[in-house]
């Protein structure tokens, strides 16, 4: 759309320039600092509409899955993402998709699980009062929301954490049960932030 055309053109032109588009209208528009990257850095999008993950996928843009996407439903982005780039010859690799999730490395499972049993529980009511379907993957035998809890929460992979070897183990389960992807998002869960 146009204000993909606007933002790429802000950081590849030479001069001022001037825009009058449908949406956006500008005089002497410069980008400064200049890009470092040439010749713009690199863009992702984070969607689930079939749409943005089709021109994501044409255009080789890197496609990001939130951290609430349980390996299924990452699967299936992927698999929408690289039939696009395979339909319309588009540059869109397994390499360009990045999978968020949130971690926190401890001592051991034990710890971790005592390190953010209240901050974690605080979220979760927040997250389920705001936006439920996010937790789609994670439903416990209820089949609804308001019963995920903390321990639901981290027993489901919705939170990884533990000592290394138990995180390294829950995030290669993730990989290997979505099929893969090209880089992790670490969203690294500070307790006395409450989530980053």
């Amino acid at each position: 759309g146009e204000y993909m055309a606007l933002l790429r053109r802000t950081w590849t032109a030479a001069e001022p320039f001037d825009w009058r588009g449908k949406y956006w209208q500008g005089s002497e528009i410069v980008c400064t600092p200049r890009c470092y990257q040439s010749p713009h850095p690199p863009i992702a999008v984070a969607t689930g509409q079939k749409a943005l993950i089709r021109m994501a996928a044409e255009r080789g843009w890197t496609m990001i899955v939130p951290q609430f996407d349980a390996p299924d439903a990452i699967a299936a982005k992927a698999r929408t993402y690289l039939d696009a780039a395979a339909e319309t010859g588009g540059k869109g690799t397994r390499q360009k998709l990045t999978v968020a999730r949130h971690v926190f490395v401890a001592d051991s499972v034990a710890e971790a699980r005592n390190i953010l049993r209240d901050d974690v529980q605080r979220a979760l009511e927040e997250w389920k009062r705001v936006n439920p379907e996010r937790f789609k993957g994670y439903l416990p035998p209820s089949g609804r929301a308001e019963d995920i809890g903390f321990d639901r929460a981290f027993d489901s992979g919705l939170f990884v954490g533990g000592d290394p070897d138990t995180v390294l183990r829950q995030l290669t389960e993730v990989f290997d049960e979505s099929g893969g992807f090209g880089t992790l998002l670490q969203k690294v869960w500070d307790h006395e932030l409450q989530g980053t």
